[in-house]
């Protein structure tokens, strides 16, 4: 990988350090480099339960179930909108979901359980899932975790115009803070807020494994 660039460093590194001076020509140190064994990992991930990720799979597709997971809360705050758009309407005259938490969120479910179909696939596709019981128990925990949150984010918020504001904050806060790239430990007080932290952390973690 970017051999070139490699290389340089190599030789760099050789003339500098290794050879203090002495000279080499460039072929020597070529050759020497093409020996060099370069089959060895580069980088080696790691969860928090210290169990090494599987280097079979492109250490490009490990942020997958974390952006997933903010798909799924981001889907679930915009059916929160709709909620608010009904219920200005008129809808729930007859059918007062709005009255109750399990109604708003039983609201939620049909379109978050096809998001989670979705999403499950993609798992699946990209390589990254665990196994077919251990994802479906987790989808369905997760699910249930989301629309509670995204019901609570509405009520606080109790205007359309303040959630439409407010959602694409929290997306970027959720990128920021939960471990779907680096994470930040020093806010943990906030991570424990975000539903992704508890699905991402919920396959390796000691504390949140299910």
């Amino acid at each position: 990988l970017y051999s070139s660039i490699t290389y340089t460093v190599y030789e760099q590194f050789v003339r500098t350090e290794v050879l203090d001076g002495a000279e080499v020509s460039d072929e020597e140190l070529w050759e020497s480099y093409q020996k060099t064994n370069m089959e060895e990992n580069m980088f080696v991930f790691s969860y928090l339960d210290g169990e090494t990720a599987d280097m079979g799979t492109s250490y490009m597709l490990y942020p997958v179930r974390g952006l997933l997971a903010l798909v799924i809360v981001l889907c679930s705050l915009a059916l929160g909108l709709y909620f608010m758009q009904d219920e200005q309407n008129g809808i729930f005259i007859r059918l007062p979901l709005n009255r109750t938490v399990l109604g708003s969120v039983l609201y939620q479910m049909p379109g978050l359980v096809d998001v989670g179909l979705v999403v499950l696939l993609a798992l699946f596709f990209s390589g990254v899932a665990i196994g077919p019981l251990t994802e479906l128990g987790l989808m369905f925990v997760y699910l249930w975790m989301v629309a509670g949150f995204s019901d609570l984010v509405r009520r606080l918020c109790k205007k359309q115009v303040r959630l439409g504001a407010l959602i694409p904050m929290l997306v970027l806060i959720m990128l920021a803070v939960t471990p779907i790239f680096m994470g930040a430990p020093n806010m943990k007080w906030l991570q424990l807020l975000l539903p992704p932290y508890y699905y991402i952390n919920a396959l390796h973690s000691n504390a949140y494994r299910i």
